[in-house]
């Protein structure tokens, strides 16, 4: 089962050299976001995108269950009309964020933040921050800014979710786990932000 599932605006559509798509989407009740269609289905997913922006309409898109995966399992037109958005700031550039190692819990690691533009060219003095959370699920929070590499190095830090429960009903209870998140931004630049774990 996918974690959205139904209908996006779109505003960009870009040609990736490497074959692949880049749609630049707001699925329903959602923040604008980059998503990726693999090579074998990017013909389609540019037609697609590039019908709903010039006819004004919405796309019907399914991301998939992993948080972390910004790829698009299903990209289709749809007849649904879409609104104009008030009037404001131009689509900004797009950053692409690397962390490695892949983030894991329970041990302590020395997490790289790498960031570039779509050229693949370093980011110099992008902010990025860590909101990471205590063994007792107080906020723990850290910020650096790239170097002329655009790299950013969180040390010695062991990922954890924040899991709250509360009461809602005679006898029920809701539980609620907030992963680690990263912020990256830098002025002239979308914000990117991804679920850690």
């Amino acid at each position: 089962m996918a974690r959205f599932e139904g209908i996006a605006s779109i505003r960009r559509a870009l040609s990736m050299p490497n074959g692949t798509a880049l749609l630049d989407i707001k699925p329903d009740g959602s923040q604008w976001r980059w998503a990726t269609v693999p090579a074998d289905r990017a013909r389609m997913a540019m037609a697609c995108g590039i019908a709903a922006i010039t006819g004004g309409w919405k796309l019907y898109v399914s991301l998939p269950d992993d948080p972390m995966s910004n790829a698009l399992e299903i990209v289709g037109l749809s007849k649904t009309a879409d609104r104009a958005e008030p009037a404001g700031e131009a689509p900004k550039a797009l950053l692409h964020v690397v962390v490695s190692p892949p983030p894991h819990t329970r041990t302590p690691d020395t997490y790289t933040v790498k960031v570039t533009d779509s050229s693949a060219t370093p980011v110099e003095q992008a902010t990025v921050t860590l909101h990471n959370y205590s063994s007792n699920g107080a906020d723990d929070v850290h910020t650096q800014n790239t170097d002329g590499a655009g790299v950013a190095t969180f040390p010695n830090e062991t990922l954890r979710s924040k899991t709250t429960t509360r009461p809602i009903g005679e006898g029920e209870r809701v539980t609620t786990v907030t992963p680690p998140k990263l912020t990256v931004s830098k002025d002239g630049f979308d914000t990117v932000r991804l679920n850690l774990l």
